[in-house]
């Protein structure tokens, strides 16, 4: 089994319209957090989603008292880890999202137990293994989408700012420097050392990343559970 089905490969995977509003819901969640609360909320937030595929793909016959007693605590599957294994024993999910959820398992509890102050830099490589293990993503670029993301969550709100400031300020020197925000971005552009602001904070973006292509790719094993289901009763 393909973490991809042909329909998805054959698009852009960040511009299917659910993975478009998963990236705003990440990244609305973790952006302001602390290295650590980012790394606690994305392992939540996967949990919720094998949560959600586990109770989706519950035989038939299974009371939602059952199901609900066998993913709560201190239920058989309340732990993220159980919760892992079993879609995978299942065949709900391949093994490359299996370990890849299983990275970021790693990484949160490093957040979670460890005494000393947490940084998800020195995870990067970690991170990094989790989208590439995931396959082919049509034709975006990794590193160009990555760029392309802490733009978008750093610099654009900082050009925003920016333009507002001068608006108030009513400073004719500063409204005639920018007409708009695109026009800051590619003036940053042109000097690497303002781009540092967006560059520190790759290690959350690529976290955020991760996050998305889990829950996607979740998200679609369960669909395609469910479909394979509904043709076989159509058959009998």
């Amino acid at each position: 089994m393909e973490d991809f089905d042909s329909d998805t490969r054959e698009k852009n995977f960040f511009e299917l319209p659910e993975i478009k509003k998963l990236l705003g819901s990440v990244f609305g969640n973790i952006e302001h957090e602390s290295d650590r609360g980012a790394v606690l909320i994305a392992q939540e937030l996967i949990d919720n989603e094998l949560t959600a595929l586990l109770r989706a793909t519950a035989p038939d016959g299974m009371s939602k008292e059952k199901v609900d007693s066998l993913l709560g605590y201190p239920g058989v599957l309340a732990t993220f880890s159980a919760k892992a294994d079993v879609a995978y024993f299942a065949g709900l999910i391949t093994s490359n999202l299996y370990e890849s959820i299983h990275i970021l398992r790693k990484i949160r509890n490093t957040a979670a137990h460890g005494s000393q102050s947490f940084s998800l830099e020195p995870h990067r490589t970690k991170l990094v293994e989790v989208y590439r293990k995931l396959g082919d993503f049509g034709e975006t670029q990794m590193e160009d989408f990555l760029r392309y993301m802490a733009i978008k969550l750093y610099i654009e709100p900082l050009a925003d700012s920016f333009l507002e400031k001068q608006k108030e300020d009513g400073i004719e020197e500063m409204r005639s420097a920018f007409k708009n925000r695109e026009e800051i971005i590619e003036h940053i552009g042109k000097h690497p050392e303002a781009l540092k602001i967006a560059l520190d904070k790759l290690a959350k973006v690529e976290l955020g990343l991760a996050v998305v292509l889990l829950r996607g790719l979740i998200i679609f094993s369960g669909d395609r559970v469910l479909k394979a289901r509904c043709k076989k009763v159509q058959m009998e």
